[in-house]
């Protein structure tokens, strides 16, 4: 008995089935209703994409306040505790040996209490020192304080030309080394 095989059947070249252009009317349609949705998203997104924007350069002031922070800090450990009195001894100790940039308008910050820039000051003449991260210009008070030591009272009397203030809440402490890293530091010689 011999095994056959089965018959298939021959296989012929696949037709290529051209393309027809589309209707002008479902193009209208596609594209009537692409801008649709497009309008949509403007109408409906555009106020919160503000709004992000917003708190996104709010949190970046924030964050150079931190950054100038950090480069007080240094600044104090490689000078026997005493804080720098002018900040632009400072500006070599942040990240690539310049002023962080401000958010809202592009250029490095100046010191000033203008929109997203950061004031800095020593009120007792390096043994501490006040931070002041400050927001766009319909805001009157600064976004955040920062100061030597968390101490309060320093933001307190360079608000208040040395008064009292009740509203030093806002001020940040400054954050303490670990044991391990203050000991890392010590050994440095800082």
């Amino acid at each position: 008995m011999k095994l056959q095989l089965p018959k298939f059947p021959k296989l012929r070249k696949p037709r290529l089935v051209r393309p027809t252009m589309p209707d002008r009317s479902d193009l209208v349609l596609v594209v009537g209703g692409t801008c649709l949705v497009a309008a949509c998203l403007f109408v409906f997104a555009g106020p919160g994409l503000d709004e992000v924007r917003h708190t996104s350069r709010q949190q970046a002031v924030r964050a150079n306040a931190a950054t100038l922070q950090l480069a007080a800090e240094t600044f104090a450990a490689m000078h026997q505790g005493r804080y720098a009195t002018d900040p632009l001894d400072l500006v070599p100790l942040l990240p690539g040996d310049r002023a962080p940039r401000n958010p809202y308008t592009g250029d490095p910050v100046r010191f000033t209490d203008a929109p997203g820039d950061l004031t800095y000051r020593a009120p007792a003449a390096g043994a501490d020192y006040l931070i002041e991260a400050w927001g766009d210009a319909a805001e009157t008070k600064p976004l955040a304080r920062l100061t030597s030591h968390g101490n309060p009272r320093v933001a307190a009397a360079v608000k208040t030309g040395g008064q009292a203030a009740d509203d030093v809440d806002e001020t940040v402490p400054l954050l303490l080394l670990s044991g391990r890293a203050a000991g890392r530091t010590a050994a440095a010689g800082f």
